[in-house]
């Protein structure tokens, strides 16, 4: 069902969405939202007998034939597209906010007859807005994959209608801030950094705080210098502006004339390899607990990997026998692999050459990687 054209009066900032529903087994509900803030009048025009005709035949028709006029509104060329469908457990506002119309679509659905979800209730959190056209991005938005990348991250709220004070910047990747300016001028803030787990719009990441000293003015263009990797195509760096009374996420958009682009995504290079960036830190193991070369680490880059995947180390000896095998799920992101020149049971293996198998289990085929390590005492 459809809630609707959901009129809040006036612009609103619009945070949550909460929702209570049964989801028996084999059932789920599926809920999207959307916003926007101008509507369409359409006015539809009828004969005396109920039949539709155009605004100027409907003018010409005496007035003992003319039939009713319904009028109805429709969301306007500003209205954003639906949302994703929310998660489970998810109530953060996915649409574009503050806006002053919104509308909530929901979906039942059911794999078995017998069975049906039910949806008890469904609300809105709402609260004044702190600013408004309130619009930020991000540049460089094309860097290679895994590589350490200085970030502008820059902030315009062209109308502050309630003071703030703190911006939030999240990421699904490591945050390192190294400096904030308001107008080019250094302002000295106070950064913290915080672990975002899942679930959110992304699987974890980080959450970068700033408090700066004085409430932020009207128009003025905060710059949130920093520095960060990227293994994910299309990494959204998600900023909010926020006060004690409430938090109003920042929007896409062109917050400085001066530079190209507005968008608050980063892209990487279409070839981006799902295993990039590999290093090993020996290709001789000796494992004799002198420290030197006692093990073989294996550093790496897992690029667009959205969801757990197996990354798999197997060593094999020259005769395709296997010694020794590894595997763990991983996301996108850095992992290591490691080998103590040890079998299976602990025992360790024969001098001699090996086979290194790196692989991942991903949606598309991915070519593994072959190196050969030679172990000896």
């Amino acid at each position: 069902f459809n809630s609707g054209i959901i009129d809040l009066g006036k612009l609103k900032n619009i945070t949550r969405l909460n929702w209570s529903a049964e989801t028996p087994a084999k059932t789920s509900i599926e809920i999207r939202t959307r916003s926007g803030n101008s509507l369409d009048l359409e006015i539809t025009y009828y004969d005396k007998n109920g039949k539709e005709v155009t605004e100027k035949k409907y003018g010409k028709l005496i007035p003992s034939f003319r039939g009713k006029i319904d009028t109805a509104f429709s969301p306007g060329s500003d209205w954003s597209s639906w949302s994703r469908i929310y998660s489970s457990g998810e109530a953060d506002f996915l649409s574009p906010a503050p806006r002053r119309f919104t509308e909530i679509n929901v979906r039942l659905t059911s794999e078995s007859p017998m069975q049906s979800a039910a949806l008890d209730l469904i609300s809105l959190e709402f609260s004044e807005p702190i600013g408004t056209n309130v619009k930020g991005e991000v540049t460089p938005n094309q860097v290679q994959a895994g590589i350490e990348q200085d970030f502008t991250y820059l902030l315009r709220a062209e109308s502050v209608s309630r003071n703030f004070s703190r911006v939030i910047l999240e990421s699904p990747s490591l945050l390192r801030f190294n400096k904030a300016t308001i107008n080019d001028e250094f302002v000295d803030v106070v950064s913290k950094v915080e672990q975002i787990d899942p679930p959110h719009d992304y699987a974890g990441g980080q959450r970068l705080i700033l408090d700066f000293p004085n409430p932020i003015k009207n128009n003025k263009l905060i710059k949130i210098q920093f520095s960060s990797e990227v293994f994910r195509q299309a990494t959204r760096f998600v900023a909010f502006i926020e006060n004690e009374a409430s938090t109003q996420k920042v929007e896409a958009g062109n917050a400085d004339k001066n530079t190209d682009g507005d968008s608050d995504i980063v892209r990487l290079p279409v070839d981006a390899k799902t295993i990039d960036n590999m290093t090993f830190n020996t290709h001789h193991v000796t494992p004799n607990n002198d420290l030197i070369n006692d093990e073989l680490r294996i550093d790496i880059d897992i690029v667009n990997v959205l969801s757990p995947r197996i990354l798999a180390l197997k060593i094999t000896d020259l005769s395709g026998k296997t010694v020794y095998s590894y595997s763990d799920e991983i996301t996108a992101g850095k992992a290591r692999l490691s080998w103590n020149g040890c079998d299976m049971f602990q025992n360790k293996v024969s001098p001699g050459i090996y086979i290194a198998k790196i692989s991942i289990d991903s949606d598309y085929p991915v070519q593994p990687i072959f190196k050969t390590i030679s172990v000896f005492y």
